[in-house]
């Protein structure tokens, strides 16, 4: 175990040592067979770490190369953006005028849905910045959004220009310092400003996270920075298929009333058990559908190969000798001709299938709305379709 890097200590609880299998593709740098993460927690603060984390090479191929599974632009209406928490967010941006920066704000999707919320009220917010140092940053700025293709850090804003609302979603997993990051905001940040950090709640295991928390261990940090958390929420989210930890931080000094959870160590990973418990059950259930659907038939068709539950379903397969074909396809140009571990084939394209009829083919629900309406653009027909929970 290596020293906690927020804390300083060695001594840790081992969680679990859990399987992922491996969702990205063959030609990185990354091992094609099931892996298996190292999970630990520090006695101390209650920091979740993975042991074993990726190079930066290995993680800057999967991000450039196959991390992001969506761009919204392609698809704003679809009712899976639902799941994304506008209110939260917007009940604490006090002024149309406020200014509110989104940190890693991808291709600027949430920033679109906060416009498109405040519009409902008959508001607009006049001061809305995403910082996003990856390709995606181009797509919000083509569209109009303001977004600065870069890195956030020291003294990012200029003449001591204070922020009102930092926000950032599903981040701060992905970094390697996200202590630093959080002083910076902090810094940055008005008398009365708020800092709103959305995580998975322990949960989510991904090979490209490094770090896993809980609301005590934001407790202890803020608490380390002079800061401290006003509001919390912990939801579930149908389209991460996890429990969604919210936390809005202020200043010490600020006018706001403090919130707090007790650190409980048990409790944490009594917790994270049971969530882990509920995910294998699913799994599996969802495992017997997909070994029913794909058993013995001549080819099967898969939509979405961004899902590592396509991997993870063929590799179970394989390991139980199921006799199966299965074709991966995708609407991204950019993966077409990548092979998927477990996979008959190459991925292709589904607008090569125009005009076609299709046999049979594996849609998550997840996906099914922006699936269909492609079916019909490119006029294929599908004779029977699975529409499975991943």
């Amino acid at each position: 175990m290596k020293t906690c890097p927020f804390c300083g200590s060695n001594e840790y609880i081992d969680i679990r040592k859990i399987n992922v299998y491996n969702y990205m593709l063959c030609n990185l740098p990354v091992k094609e067979e099931p892996v298996q993460m190292k999970i630990y927690t520090c006695k101390h603060c209650g920091l979740g770490i993975y042991h074993d984390y990726l190079s930066d090479k290995e993680l800057e191929d999967i991000y450039n190369n196959y991390f992001y599974p969506f761009h919204y632009f392609d698809n704003p209406n679809i009712s899976w953006y639902n799941d994304f928490d506008v209110d939260f967010i917007a009940k604490h941006i006090q002024t149309e005028d406020s200014k509110i920066v989104e940190l890693g704000c991808h291709d600027g999707f949430f920033m679109d849905l906060l416009q498109k919320h405040a519009s409902l009220q008959g508001k607009h917010y006049k001061n809305l910045l995403g910082i996003e140092p990856s390709p995606n940053a181009d797509i919000g700025i083509a569209h109009g959004l303001k977004i600065e293709k870069n890195f956030f850090k020291e003294n990012y804003f200029p003449d001591n220009e204070k922020v009102d609302l930092f926000y950032s979603s599903h981040v701060f997993e992905h970094i390697k310092d996200p202590f630093t990051l959080f002083n910076n905001m902090l810094v940055q940040l008005n008398k009365n400003g708020k800092i709103i950090i959305i995580v998975p709640n322990f949960s989510g295991y991904d090979i490209t996270h490094y770090y896993y928390y809980s609301w005590p261990f934001f407790e202890k940090m803020a608490e380390k920075y002079g800061a401290k958390i006003i509001d919390a929420k912990i939801t579930y989210s149908s389209l991460r298929q996890i429990e969604e930890l919210k936390i809005v931080f202020s200043k010490k000094n600020a006018e706001y009333d403090e919130v707090k959870c007790p650190f409980d160590m048990h409790f944490i990973i009594k917790h994270e058990k049971e969530m882990q418990d509920k995910l294998v059950s699913e799994f599996l259930d969802g495992f017997q559908l997909i070994k029913k659907f794909v058993e013995n038939k001549e080819v099967v068709y898969w939509y979405g190969t961004a899902s590592y539950y396509l991997v993870s379903y063929c590799g179970l397969l394989s390991k139980r000798k199921v006799k199966y074909n299965i074709i991966p396809v995708d609407n991204e140009q950019n993966r077409q001709g990548f092979k998927i571990p477990y996979c008959s084939a190459p991925v292709e394209l589904l607008k090569d299938f125009s005009n076609q009829v299709l046999d049979n083919m594996v849609i998550s629900e997840i996906d099914k709305e922006t699936v269909i309406p492609l079916l019909k653009k490119y006029n294929i027909k599908i004779n029977n379709i699975l529409y499975s929970k991943f």
